[in-house]
């Protein structure tokens, strides 16, 4: 697990499970329209453990993907930060960081 940017006063990790959780919550997404373009938000809502609509992944590009749609998590204007899905395009507002990376040994459950 490991945190994003909590410059907004947020801590997020990233789970084994390919969530990403805020508190109880994860970033969810519904599957978009394939024929669709448009931006499309992203929530929180409680964890269900099942993938699926919160399962994303980290790519070695520094992107999170939406494992269902492959639609990169993407960030509006700097000044009014707000998530949203759209196409892979590699740009500044598609590239996360993850700090304090773990591997599950470093846990005692």
């Amino acid at each position: 697990s490991s945190g994003i940017n909590a410059e907004y006063g947020q801590v997020w990790m990233y789970s084994k499970n390919y969530e990403i959780i805020s508190l109880e919550n994860c970033l969810d997404a519904s599957v978009p329209d394939a024929n669709s373009r448009a931006f499309k938000r992203v929530s929180l809502w409680p964890c269900h453990g099942l993938g699926g609509n919160q399962k994303w992944h980290y790519s070695a590009t520094q992107q999170i993907i939406h494992a269902e749609s492959q639609l990169c998590l993407s960030v509006g204007d700097p000044s009014k930060p707000k998530l949203f899905l759209d196409h892979c395009d590699g740009s500044a507002h598609q590239m996360f960081t993850f700090t304090n990376i773990y591997s599950q040994d470093d846990f005692d459950f």
